[in-house]
């Protein structure tokens, strides 16, 4: 069966740092142009990198790039929710996609 996250002791191979900060440079972006739904509630899209990198890069660059990515709502907003909210749900993910063995969706499904 193949792992949920790719090895610790892997090497990696060149560019994926920029494959990192490109997805945090995103996010940022994604969460800087939100979409407004409806009586101030709005949209954030730097969830989907955050858990893109959950998925290229395991578990504690995901939650990195988490606090980076939606650091940004502290500003826009002036209070930390979406930090702890985006940060809790990369880390429970990854949890549950380790120790039962599920896919990312089930995992993000549960969380919610």
């Amino acid at each position: 069966m193949r792992a949920a996250f790719p090895a610790s002791d892997a090497p990696t191979p060149r560019g994926t740092g920029l494959v990192y900060l490109a997805l945090i440079g995103a996010g940022l972006a994604g969460n800087y142009f939100k979409f407004p739904i409806f009586l101030n509630v709005e949209f954030l899209f730097g969830s989907i990198f955050v858990l893109l990198a959950l998925q290229l890069f395991g578990p504690v660059r995901a939650v990195l790039a988490a606090l980076l990515i939606t650091s940004i709502t502290w500003w826009i907003w002036s209070h930390p929710y979406a930090i702890v909210i985006v940060t809790a749900e990369v880390g429970v993910a990854a949890l549950l996609m380790r120790r039962l063995r599920i896919s990312l969706v089930l995992a993000v499904s549960a969380y919610w």
